[in-house]
């Protein structure tokens, strides 16, 4: 399996809840180059943005997406909403919002912000999005 693949699954089963495939494959994901790692969930995270945002948004919605994301889950509180907010704006283009913050926390904000788009997709549309994405991270090899 490839690490695409195996990035792929495991968005698959966190954002299906199924977590006990999510640990099998998070335990997958530790065997990943970090530096392929980063880029495949930066690939999912631009892609899941993209479905959420068309290009231009005011920053306003963006804003209140992530206030409503922070409302929405149980520690809400522990996302940082300017980072949130930063890395949805870069995934929409904007360059240099994210100088100096700490790649994991980055990570962790990107990972919680696609589980929160994607969460209420059909099985179907949900597949089909991460075929879609699958395919364009391939692309980018």
């Amino acid at each position: 399996m490839t690490a695409t693949d195996t990035i792929i699954d495991y968005f698959r089963a966190m954002i299906t809840r199924d977590l006990a495939r999510a640990q099998l494959i998070a335990a997958e994901l530790d065997k990943i180059d970090r530096a392929e790692y980063v880029q495949g969930v930066g690939a999912v995270f631009v892609s899941a943005v993209d479905t959420q945002f068309e290009e231009g948004v005011d920053v306003r919605e963006i804003t209140k997406f992530v206030k409503n994301l922070r409302e929405r889950f149980q520690d809400g509180e522990d996302i940082d909403p300017r980072l949130a907010e930063a890395a949805i704006r870069m995934a929409l283009g904007e360059e240099g919002l994210l100088t100096g913050a700490d790649p994991n926390k980055i990570l962790e904000v990107e990972m919680t912000i696609v589980y929160a788009m994607m969460n209420g997709y059909s099985p179907e549309a949900l597949e089909g999005w991460l075929q879609e994405t699958r395919d364009l991270m391939l692309e980018e090899d």
